[in-house]
């Protein structure tokens, strides 16, 4: 939730960008927000986007990044749910003692 939420809270700040609050710190910030004035690499930059297009594309960053991680968990959640992906019978589930080095346990006299 942290990475979400300055997620969205770096499109807000893209929205408000304007050249005369970041001068020459600009290409570094949002290099895309620098005029294309033909001496630019397209891929490093100088695309001569706005405030409000650059929010949207940091917008649709968000929403893909969105999409990408919750179909990876729910196709990962189906794979593990799949049962003859694990061959543990239902009683084998939960007991460390096949994999880990587990204490014995001991029985207290009282």
């Amino acid at each position: 939730m942290p990475a979400l939420i300055s997620a969205i809270a770096s499109a807000i700040y893209a929205s408000l960008v304007t050249v005369d609050s970041y001068q020459s710190e600009l290409q570094d910030i949002f290099p895309a927000m620098v005029g294309n004035n033909g001496t630019t690499n397209k891929i490093m930059g100088g695309l001569g986007r706005n405030a409000s297009s650059q929010a949207g594309y940091q917008l649709f960053g968000i929403a893909l990044t969105l999409i990408i991680a919750i179909g990876g968990g729910i196709l990962t959640g189906a794979a593990l749910k799949y049962a003859s992906f694990r061959n543990l019978q239902k009683d084998e589930q939960h007991q460390d003692e096949q994999y880990w080095e587990v204490p014995a346990l001991e029985s207290k006299e009282e």
